[in-house]
């Protein structure tokens, strides 16, 4: 199951860069975001109201292609402890 969480943590740093990227150009691609995130809260039991710091970390993540998965298990791991803080 983390792996399948990393997966998904790792899509949604790629697909963050790409629609920041377009931003820049004019193209607002909002309405075709996955719910990767809701899927994760879903599956962690985490708090919604959570939601936007996680979109935070996933923002300040580094630019770096080679370190998605690293980036991912990182921000993996923050989240882990909202679960046992009870959310």
């Amino acid at each position: 199951m983390e792996n399948n969480l990393i997966i998904l943590i790792e899509d949604e740093i790629r697909i963050t860069r790409l629609s920041q990227g377009l931003a820049e150009l004019g193209i607002d691609i909002s309405e075709y975001l996955p719910n990767n995130a809701r899927v994760i809260f879903d599956v962690m039991g985490l708090n919604p109201h959570l939601m936007d710091d996680y979109f935070k970390l996933i923002e300040q993540s580094p630019g770096s292609v080679q370190s998605v998965k690293q980036q991912a298990t990182t921000i993996l791991n923050r989240i882990k402890c909202w679960e046992t803080m009870g959310n």
